[in-house]
């Protein structure tokens, strides 16, 4: 009996029945009706019948379910339009890996979002329909809207997820009928679309909306906290919401908003910054919508400002809460590194888990210790007694100083002056007592410099040249009195505390009282220091607040007009123009200062840079790259027909050529080199003189020693590479041979 027209067998290794993918059906639901109709075990085979092999070892699958890599393969086997299949796909960007990421909709997602491992089933339609929605696939899709029914996750007969590759479209791999699962109705059904209808926009706004509303605050919106949660509880938060908040910005917004004053509310003592820290951190899905997120969590912070004043004990939990670094940065407002700080100066107190292997990988961070920081920091006071201010807008990589005045404000010993929550530790601003105008005891350099508000560094400097007096005590530390910094205070003044009064930039403040004629009594243009130093009656009698106004006047500090005045210099050259006029790198350049080839000159303007006399550069080149007289040694092995190891020992190591060094390169002189090829040229080595008389190398050297060849070796340099014959020992020892051979 002949078959029908449509199962004409070309090939026996072919499928019988290949029925047409329907529409909303997904590609991976497609293979396992395909492997169903033709009463074959799994999706494996059916892809082996189908020619669906990567055809490189590293080609990421379409789908993330299965490995199908040919659209054109598969259309040719089933005979079906690949339109038909093109509209179905996913495809990965990576073959395997745990952050691997899929395409849809002009956007790459990560795979966490889709079930790609399991199956979510509607119970009612796959016995109905007999196919497998590509809606169920998502996981933020939690119900079924044309049975309003909950998806079904798990199969009721074994109660384990049911595994893509080890199941067909019906059955689970136990052997239960998934049709016949028993179904949950659902009180509030959304009236949401199809995801494949839906913009980007709305499928970002609607992960957004269940992720921050799964999030506890504690840690960045992570896709990943969709496959832990239990499908009822997801769909309650799926339920809440509505198509305008998908399609209408303003919509979405206040939704957003609502759940972060939530948040606000359940944790008040963390500040207004926690509540908005998933937000802040944004999904890393698409750069355009976390900026809309944090303009949305920008703007409700500054309606909150200025916040109420924050309590430790609003913040009531049975076990302390953890936090991760991320989260903490995003609610102070500062980097990572400034956390790491906090933490070493026990500002903000670790959690360590004693399960974990490496508990400085992954440190979690005490929620009551930010409790306790966000109270100390709104306890804010007002004085008016004489005060240094401390503001910590710029707080950046050197902030020890500020870790420890956090630290003493977190014990009591000092006040916030200001502080907004909404903005984080960048607007705070903190008063200390001065120092007082007549001190007793002995002063360190970290006091005095705490006393004038200056840099460390710059009052070692300012010791050194004298202006200030000083002396040592027994561990050689430098130790001032209190009288000497009185008067050196009502002598001199630096440029900065200048600035601070008249709220100007200290540089070019300087600048400024420079170009009106005051001269600096230290500085960098002065005596190479860090900081300008002006004597304080000139200063005062200048007239400052018109020189403060002024805006023409010439530019003396600063790198740029230091290195443009060494610049103008034609003999001078910098690292850079040497480097250059060499056509050397930086390395090779250094390497030659180190052999003292050239040595490199420091500016009393600018002594942190190095600068070199085109003189002394002509003379090197003439010297070594521009001198005939020298080979480099690579071309002298070639000139002597020689491998590298050979010239070194008969030339070399014998000492027939002096070698030379430029400090970067050897070269040897070429007169020495010729004179030595032409002595190898009547000579042989023990070893060339093996070859051609037979005997060992041992028997030679021990007749070179104190045989009859003792007064025919040549010894050159010393060791025993440096052994050599004149050619004529060879018919001598042919001779020799002979005569014992008659001998015998």
């Amino acid at each position: 009996m002949a078959l029908p027209h449509t199962l004409q067998l070309t090939n026996p290794y072919t499928l019988l029945f290949r029925p047409a993918p329907t529409e909303n059906e997904s590609l991976a639901g497609y293979l396992l009706r395909l492997a169903e109709a033709n009463c074959l075990g799994s999706v494996r085979e059916v892809l082996a019948l189908l020619n669906q092999s990567s055809q490189d070892v590293g080609q990421p699958s379409l789908i993330p379910q299965f490995s199908v890599y040919s659209l054109e393969s598969l259309s040719q086997s089933l005979g079906h339009p690949v339109e038909a299949f093109r509209g179905k796909i996913l495809p990965l960007d990576v073959r395997i890996g745990r952050t691997r990421r899929f395409t849809f909709a002009n956007a790459i997602w990560p795979l966490d979002i889709l079930r790609y491992k399991t199956r979510a089933w509607c119970p009612l339609c796959l016995k109905e329909k007999n196919f497998h929605d590509a809606q169920w696939d998502w996981r933020i899709v939690t119900w079924c809207p044309h049975h309003q029914i909950l998806l079904m996750e798990r199969c009721p007969g074994c109660q384990q997820p049911v595994y893509w590759r080890s199941t067909k479209l019906k059955f689970c791999a136990c052997g239960y009928c998934l049709c016949d699962a028993q179904t949950i109705l659902v009180e509030r059904v959304p009236q949401i679309e199809r995801i494949a209808s839906l913009q980007k926009t709305a499928i970002l706004r609607w992960l957004t909306l269940i992720l921050i509303s799964i999030n506890d605050g504690l840690h960045r919106l992570d896709t990943k906290t969709l496959a832990v949660k239990e499908l009822p509880v997801l769909h309650e938060i799926v339920a809440t919401i509505t198509p305008n908040d998908l399609h209408e910005p303003c919509a979405f917004q206040k939704a957003l908003i609502s759940i972060i004053e939530q948040r606000y509310k359940r944790y008040p003592a963390l500040g207004p910054r926690f509540s908005t820290c998933p937000i802040l951190m944004g999904l890393n899905i698409d750069i355009q919508f976390d900026n809309e997120l944090k303009t949305i969590a920008t703007n409700w912070l500054q309606s909150k400002s200025p916040p109420p004043k924050l309590k430790a004990t609003d913040f009531k939990c049975t076990e302390d809460t953890p936090l991760s670094l991320e989260v903490l940065a995003h609610t102070l407002n500062v980097s990572k590194h400034i956390i790491r700080g906090l933490l070493k100066k026990r500002v903000l107190e670790p959690i360590c888990h004693a399960n974990t292997v490496n508990p400085n990988k992954n440190k979690m961070i005490s929620a009551s210790s930010l409790a306790r920081l966000q109270s100390a920091l709104t306890n804010t006071s007002h004085t008016k007694e004489l005060t240094r201010i401390i503001n910590f807008k710029k707080l950046s990589g050197n902030s020890s100083k500020y870790l420890i005045l956090l630290r003493s404000l977190l014990l009591g010993t000092t006040r916030a002056e200001s502080f907004n929550a909404s903005i984080g530790l960048p607007s705070l601003i903190i008063k200390t007592p001065a120092i007082d105008t007549k001190p007793s005891g002995i002063l360190t350099v970290n006091n005095v410099a705490q006393s004038l508000g200056i840099y460390v560094d710059a009052i070692y400097q300012v010791v050194a040249t004298g202006l200030l007096p000083s002396y040592r005590d027994g561990k050689k530390k430098i130790r001032i009195d209190p009288t000497d910094l009185i008067t050196f205070r009502s002598k001199y003044v630096f440029i900065r505390e200048i600035a601070q009064k008249f709220n100007c930039n200290p540089t070019n403040l300087a600048d400024k009282l420079m170009s009106a004629g005051l001269k600096p009594v230290h500085g960098p243009t002065v005596d190479g220091g860090l900081v300008y130093i002006f004597r304080r009656d000139e200063a005062e009698q200048i007239g400052l607040q018109k020189i403060v106004l002024s805006t023409d006047y010439k530019s003396r500090c600063g790198r740029g007009h230091i290195l443009s005045s060494i610049r103008t210099d034609p003999g001078i050259l910098s690292s850079t123009q040497a480097c250059a006029f060499l056509k050397i790198n930086p390395q090779q350049l250094a390497k030659i200062c180190q052999a003292g080839l050239l040595k490199a000159t420091f500016p009393i303007e600018y002594p942190r840079k190095h600068h070199f006399h085109k003189k002394e550069l002509q003379d090197y080149m003439a010297r070594f790259i521009e001198n005939p007289r020298l080979i480099p040694l690579e071309k002298a092995q070639q000139q002597a027909g020689l491998s590298r190891l050979i010239f070194r020992r008969l030339i070399i190591n014998t000492g027939l050529v002096n070698i030379v060094s430029d400090g970067i390169r050897q070269y040897c002189h070429d007169a020495q080199l010729n004179n030595a090829i032409q002595t190898l040229s009547g000579v042989v080595t023990p070893m060339q003189l093996s070859k051609l008389t037979g005997l060992s190398v041992a028997t030679i050297r021990n007749e070179a020693r104190h045989g009859y060849l003792a007064e025919k070796s040549i010894q050159l340099g010393k060791g025993k590479h440096g052994l050599l014959f004149p050619k004529e020992v060879i018919e001598i020892i042919k001779i020799n041979k002979k005569s014992k051979i008659l001998h015998h």
